[in-house]
């Protein structure tokens, strides 16, 4: 789910010296995912007239406990920072499985919604099996308009900030 933020998260492993530049990107910023996230990981990827995108890690682990990242546009409106819109994804890797981003937050200021698939409500977990499925396919087509916009291309040295 969204390569554009696994491409840009494992270019900055590159550039922080944790990876080999021959490596598959996306294989090892997925691979090392534990190893490099930190809760100071921010990414920003400028791309005119683009939105910048904004790729940064959650300060608390997601609702199955695992360490999560944040992937927004952010916009302005009368001095307020607009989320246009957010999603956050936590690093999952089911038995047999490789690792992936899986949504469980989507956010959009603009419209005033904000909506949780995966969350911890009094203790328990609480799963919205079709909300899910809409945050998957909304992920998936993102991802998509952000290739098509340019974004992995885009994303320079300048990006890492942090």
């Amino acid at each position: 789910m969204v390569c554009i933020a696994v491409r840009a998260v494992a270019v900055a492993m590159v550039h922080l010296g944790q990876v080999s530049r021959f490596a598959s990107v996306a294989y090892r910023a997925l691979s090392c995912f534990e190893r490099w996230y930190r809760p100071s990981l921010y990414l920003k990827i400028e791309n005119a007239p683009y939105m910048a995108l904004v790729i940064e890690a959650v300060g608390e682990p997601g609702p199955l406990g695992l360490p999560s990242i944040s992937v927004a546009h952010y916009g302005e409106q009368n001095g307020d920072l607009m989320r246009d819109p957010e999603m956050c994804f936590e690093l999952v890797k089911p038995l047999g499985c490789d690792l992936s981003l899986d949504p469980y937050y989507w956010r959009n200021d603009y419209v005033g919604v904000e909506q949780w698939s995966h969350n911890l409500v009094r203790g328990n977990y609480v799963a919205l099996v079709e909300l899910h499925g809409q945050h998957q396919r909304f992920a998936a087509g993102w991802d998509k308009n952000l290739k098509l916009q340019g974004f992995a291309d885009a994303f320079m040295d300048k990006s890492i900030r942090g």
